[in-house]
This record gives structure tokens, C-alpha cells and sequence, in this order.
């Protein structure tokens, strides 16, 4: 008897064991389709990482994987914010950059960018996260842009289970998450996270003060799915030091930057092929500031003939925003359209209090923007003359209607080739996109009026794919900018700037997938002939990754090349990270990485109005966390 139940036993065992097995190939293979629809072959490059990768990068939040993208810097602007902007380029607040968590588009009302709020979004709610530089797709967002990040978020009814996660590093940083993931029937199911945390960084002492860029934040997230309709909440909380701020030394002797965000979408697709979408959103984002430095903010909204520059502001403003979309595609053998029409609504309302040398002012009223309207229409087509020839159009007009900026309408446009021969792939595409000024951009203008500017990018790509696991591409990028929206310190404020930029991006990308291993590799540079370069325009990317049994392990190194912006010189970076993790079969998992383990990350380049000088944009760190999977 003893020996049947023994027998018993193990069978159990082993047929468990097989289960899990096949459970783990179907997510697998599920994954890996779900990747593949949401594909465009009328995109530029696209940068993908899978879910696995995210998991043995240990990448945690979405400054771990934006740190690896070639020709970029993922860098603190002057505000503590680390921000995504192209090599070359000031870091800055970058209003050319979108961030969709799904369909949902989450970049700041005020700015255009993300990051105040979203540069370090915990990614426990996320399958898989795709970086286009697409300029113009409308199937992909109704936002333009030369650079696009989606976020997508993990289904519901392919998970069903739980998860908690806690973190620590030597900086005292801490981070905890909760998930859980249930179908509750055939038809209905539902995604939770709740995220909450700390991340400490290191001080910077300047004219006398301790910069400080620690940020305390808490997110939550709700995905619910009904047959063909979903519904996605999203909660979050920021609260940040703010670093150099507006000061004019670049020393503010007090302050802080809150942001709240919130939003609620809901999706439905209908007819039978389902190819009829309806979206509608609302967006709720506040900010609050705070600032003093006696040496004077430089803000030029605030600014007051008799009394001067203020030392003192408190500054809080509430957002809204209203967007009703609908999309419809039709397909034939050879024919795929795809037209749409959005309506955007933003609003703004503020308040601030303002002390001057000699005077205070509360609830001031300064100028702001109370609103714009946008309107949108857009179709794109991609016909396939044969199975190696496909080509495609896209058309979007948009219309502004601004409270106090001119009105405009713009034209966007975008058309391209692919041709597949043997085991090469070649695609040219040619795209006019007009990027508008931000509310931010127009209330820091002199006269309050900006123009959108326009970018007109060439990318030439072409990809040897000599079989599945291996891939060598080349890419080179033309990139026109008229009138650009640039911050000139002559008038103290922004301006479109007359000139016409050019630039070129050359990028070599290699790619190659072992049994249980996987090596990316980026050689890139650039070159631009008119408002000159404040970051590396030359660099390397190595990524790394691999697993054994239940090891898993991660090496990347990062390298920007020495340049010298005015007087100052940016020295050569060297961002060697590596990681490794151990997963028990109870669902436990246990992992340590290293950041920055030469301490040679990147610099950054900041002016003042006394001179110029370096901070470090990145730390060693040092992270362990625990998981488990219930």
C-alpha cells in the first residue's frame, strides 16, 4: 500500500510539474502574439522589451529600462525630474515625448511631458513596453511626436494570481507592491496594483545649500475587462525635492514639487470583427510648488517692472482634461484604412501667492491659459502591392482653439515604403509633424504667443535577418527642425526661434538570441549644424541577459563620449550595471543588483547666472528584493 501511495505521489508530482510547464509555453506563446499584434511595419525603429526582459533586467520601474535606449539621455533636469531627452539636446522638460499607459495618453496638460509624475512608474501592472520613433502614427496615438512610449499593461484573465514585492537599497530607498489578478467568469475580469515608496538620492552641495531630489510617491491601478469593453482607473501621488529649481543661482535655499494625478478610460469595441472602437477619458492633474531663494526666482511670468524678480513662490494649479475618440478600420486582401476623429479638451485654473523683495501678493492671479480645445481627423492607408512591397499614407489635420494663443491648424503627414528581399528588409520613410507650445511655453513667453513648430524626419532603415534569433540593422535619420520653441535668455523667456535645424542620427543595432541568452548591442552618433550640443552625441549600449534553471542574470554598460559644451567638459561616461535573481518553486523570488558600479555615470551640464558647472545624473546603487507569486 505504501509503495502505490508513493507511486501516487510522484505521478501527482510530475503531472503538476508538466502542467506548470505548459502553462508557463501557453503564456509564453500568448505573450509573444499579443507583442506581434501590436506591431506597425509603417513605424521607424521600434525598441521592445519583452516581459521576461523586464524581469531579469530587474527593472522595477520605468527609469530602468528608458536609461538603456540608444542616442538618449535619461537624466535630472534642473527640478530634480529625470527626463528622456535626445543625445545632444539640453536636458530639459522635453515637450516632444508621449507616455501611454494602454490607449491612454498621460503626459502633463501643463508641459507636454511625462515625467514629473511618471519617471520612476513602478511596472508590476505592465506586459511589456514598446519605444517608437514613429513622428505620425494614428493608429498608434493621436499625439505627435518623434518619440513615442506605450505602456501595456498585463490582461487580467491571462494572470490570476497575486503578487508582492518589497525592495531596499544603500541609499535607504524603499519600495512595496501588491497586485492581484482574478477572472471571475468567462466574460468578466479584473487587474489591481497598489505601489508605495521612497527613492533617495545623492545631495548635491551648491552655493551653500543641499540640493536634494528625493521623491516620496504612491500609485494605484485598477484594470477591469467585460467581453469587448474595458475599464482602466490610475492614481498617483509625487512628492520631490526641487533640486535647482527657478532659482538664478541654481541654489534654492527651500522647496518641493507635488503632482496628483488621476484618470479614468473606457474602451469599447464593437461590430463583429471589431473593428469599430469607441474611447473616452477624463484627466484630473494638481501641482503644487513651492520656492525661496533670496538671490531671486527666475520666472518670467512673475516678473514685475518695480518690483523686480520674486524670492518667494507658492504656486498651485488644477488640470483637466476631456477626450472623446473613435476609430474605424477596414481591411481587404491587399488594403488595410484606418480613420479616426478625436476631440481634446484641457483646462486650467490656478492660484499663487508671490513675495517680492519689498512686497507680497497673495492668490495673484497671473497670466495663464484657461483652456484648449483641439479637434482631430485623421486616416492612414497601407496597401500591399505584393508580398515584399507594401506602402502607406498618413493624413491628421488638427485644429487648436486656444483661450488666449493664436488659433491654428495644422497639417501632419506621413509616407513610407517597405520592401523585403531574401533575408533583407528595407524601409524609407518621410514624415511632417508640427509639435504645439505647451500651456507652460506660452505663459513664459513675452507676448504670450508661440507658433507649433515644425519636424521633418527622412529614416532610412535597413535590417539583415539571416533567421530568427539574429538581427543587424542600420539606421540613419534626418531630422529637420523650423522655429523651434526654445528658452532664450536674452528676453527671459520662450521663443520660436528663426532657424532651421538639421541633424542626422546614425544608429548600428545587433541583435542575437542564444539558448538561454540575449545580447542587444548599439553603436550610435549624431551630428546637428545650428544651436550647437549641451550632451554626449556619441555613444554605446551593451545589454546582456540570461537565465540558468531558475538563475536568472543581467549585465548592461552604458558609454557617452567626452564633449565639451561652452567652457565646461562633459567627461566620458562609463555605466557598468549587473544584477542576478533566484527563483524558489514555492513562488518565492530573491534578487540583488548593482548601478552605476564604477561610479562614472553620465554628467550633467547646467548653466547659472554666475556660470556653469556639472552634477551627477546617476548613482551607485545598490537594490535587493524579495517576490512572491501566490
Amino acid at each position: 500500500m505504501r509503495k502505490y501511495l508513493i507511486s501516487i505521489c510522484i505521478s501527482l508530482l510530475f503531472f503538476e510539474a508538466q502542467a506548470q510547464e505548459e502553462l508557463a509555453e501557453l503564456l509564453n506563446r500568448y505573450k509573444a502574439l499579443r507583442i506581434q499584434e501590436t506591431e506597425d511595419k509603417t513605424l521607424g525603429p521600434v525598441y521592445i522589451f519583452t516581459r521576461d526582459e523586464i524581469e531579469a533586467l530587474q527593472a522595477n520601474t520605468l527609469a530602468d529600462l528608458l536609461r538603456l535606449l540608444p542616442h538618449t539621455s535619461y537624466l535630472p533636469n534642473r527640478f530634480g525630474i529625470e527626463s528622456l531627452n535626445m543625445a545632444g539636446l539640453k536636458i530639459n522638460i522635453p515637450s516632444y515625448i508621449r507616455l501611454f499607459i494602454d490607449d491612454h495618453e498621460v503626459s502633463s496638460i501643463h508641459s507636454l511631458s511625462p515625467f514629473l509624475t511618471y519617471d520612476e512608474y513602478p511596472l508590476a501592472n505592465v506586459d511589456f513596453v514598446k519605444v517608437y520613433y514613429a513622428g505620425l502614427n494614428t493608429k498608434l496615438s493621436s499625439e505627435n511626436g518623434p518619440l513615442i512610449i506605450k505602456l501595456y499593461t498585463k490582461e487580467p484573465d491571462k494572470e490570476n494570481l497575486s503578487f508582492i514585492q518589497g525592495l531596499y537599497d544603500n541609499k535607504k530607498s524603499y519600495n512595496v507592491v501588491f497586485s492581484d489578478a482574478r477572472q471571475l467568469s468567462a466574460d468578466l475580469s479584473y487587474f489591481v496594483m497598489l505601489s508605495k515608496g521612497e527613492k533617495k538620492f545623492s545631495k548635491f552641495h551648491f552655493n551653500g545649500n543641499d540640493l536634494d531630489r528625493n521623491q516620496e510617491r504612491i500609485h494605484a491601478y485598477f484594470k477591469m475587462k467585460y467581453k469587448d469593453f474595458s475599464l482602466q482607473f490610475s492614481g498617483s501621488k509625487v512628492h520631490r525635492g526641487i533640486w535647482g529649481g527657478f532659482s538664478f543661482d541654481f541654489s534654492p535655499e527651500y522647496g518641493y514639487i507635488n503632482s496628483t494625478d488621476m484618470f479614468i478610460s473606457a474602451k469599447l469595441k464593437t461590430l463583429s470583427d471589431k473593428s469599430l472602437e469607441f474611447l473616452i477619458s477624463y484627466d484630473q492633474q494638481r501641482r503644487k510648488a513651492e520656492e525661496k531663494n533670496n538671490n531671486y526666482l527666475n520666472i518670467s511670468y512673475a516678473y514685475n517692472r518695480s518690483l523686480g524678480y520674486p524670492v518667494y513662490v507658492y504656486d498651485r494649479r488644477d488640470f483637466k482634461k476631456i477626450i472623446f475618440s473613435t476609430r474605424k478600420r477596414f481591411h481587404s486582401k491587399k488594403n488595410e484604412l484606418f480613420i479616426g476623429f478625436d476631440l481634446r479638451n484641457y483646462f486650467q485654473h490656478n492660484s499663487e501667492n508671490i513675495r517680492y523683495r519689498t512686497a507680497f501678493r497673495q492668490n495673484v492671479k497671473p497670466f495663464y491659459i484657461k483652456y484648449i480645445h483641439i479637434y482631430s481627423i485623421f486616416a492612414e492607408d497601407q496597401y500591399r502591392f505584393n508580398k515584399s512591397l507594401t506602402g502607406y499614407l498618413s493624413l491628421k489635420f488638427e485644429k487648436y482653439d486656444w483661450n488666449k494663443n493664436e488659433d491654428h491648424l495644422d497639417e501632419n503627414w506621413k509616407v513610407g515604403i517597405s520592401y523585403k528581399v531574401g533575408k533583407f528588409l528595407f524601409k524609407l520613410i518621410n514624415f511632417n509633424i508640427y509639435i504645439p507650445p505647451s500651456m507652460l511655453n506660452v505663459e513664459n513667453s513675452p507676448n504670450h504667443k508661440l507658433k507649433p513648430y515644425r519636424i521633418t524626419s527622412y529614416v532610412l532603415s535597413t535590417d539583415y535577418i539571416p533567421d530568427e534569433k539574429k538581427r543587424l540593422s542600420f539606421h540613419i535619420r534626418k531630422l529637420e527642425l523650423k522655429n523651434p520653441i526654445i528658452f532664450n535668455p536674452n528676453i527671459n523667456g520662450y521663443a520660436n526661434i528663426p532657424v532651421k535645424e538639421h541633424g542626422f542620427i546614425y544608429v548600428i543595432e545587433y541583435q542575437q538570441k542564444f539558448t538561454n541568452n540575449e545580447l542587444r548591442g548599439y553603436l550610435w552618433t549624431l551630428n546637428k549644424n545650428k544651436l550647437g550640443y549641451y550632451s554626449p552625441k556619441t555613444g554605446a549600449n551593451l545589454i546582456w541577459i540570461g537565465k540558468k534553471d531558475n538563475w536568472k542574470y543581467f549585465l548592461t554598460f552604458l558609454y557617452k563620449k567626452s564633449i565639451k559644451v561652452h567652457k565646461t567638459r562633459i567627461p566620458d561616461s562609463y555605466d557598468l550595471s549587473a544584477g542576478i535573481s533566484y527563483h524558489l518553486k514555492s513562488g518565492w523570488t530573491f534578487k540583488i543588483k548593482g548601478e552605476n558600479l564604477l561610479n562614472k555615470g553620465e554628467k550633467v551640464f547646467f548653466a547659472y547666472y554666475r556660470g556653469e558647472g556639472l552634477y551627477s545624473g546617476v548613482d551607485r546603487r545598490y537594490t535587493i528584493s524579495i517576490e512572491k507569486e501566490f
